[in-house]
């Protein structure tokens, strides 16, 4: 017993990853329980084009940003703060029904991190400011 009481912050820790690790196993989903944020945007009046989608990645301070040919996608990523370690970020043009629309996903870099104090969203706030900026001069 001595051990248990000895050593219980342990066995706590290291049962809420493997627990973790196992959900996401299980699911299917490598980012399952991951802290993220997905936005959406319908493009139907704007003409966007995907310069300048990377000038309102580069204005948000997102860094690395590319284009990634082969999967379509806008990556980009956010160093490390106060509030959170690092974030990726993936954006998609899409065509849904002949309606041009964006998606935004911005995930914490770190997988256990279950909570992002509100920097995902910031994130996709501060992207959509400045695409708006970029698209209405």
């Amino acid at each position: 017993m001595d051990f248990i009481s000895e050593y219980i912050f342990w066995i706590i820790f290291f049962g809420t990853i493997l627990s973790i690790l196992l959900y996401k196993r299980i699911s299917n989903n490598p980012n399952a329980v991951t802290a993220k944020y997905i936005g959406t945007l319908d493009l139907e009046n704007k003409e966007i084009s995907r310069e300048d989608i990377l000038q309102a990645m580069k204005a948000s301070k997102f860094k690395n940003v590319y284009y990634d040919e082969g999967n379509e996608v806008f990556k980009g990523s956010v160093s490390f703060s106060m509030s959170s370690y690092f974030e990726n970020i993936e954006i998609r043009l899409i065509d849904s029904e002949n309606k041009p629309r964006l998606t935004f996903l911005s995930i914490c870099g770190f997988p256990f991190q279950i909570y992002d104090w509100g920097k995902n969203k910031r994130n996709y706030n501060s992207f959509i400011k400045n695409l708006y900026k970029k698209s209405n001069p």
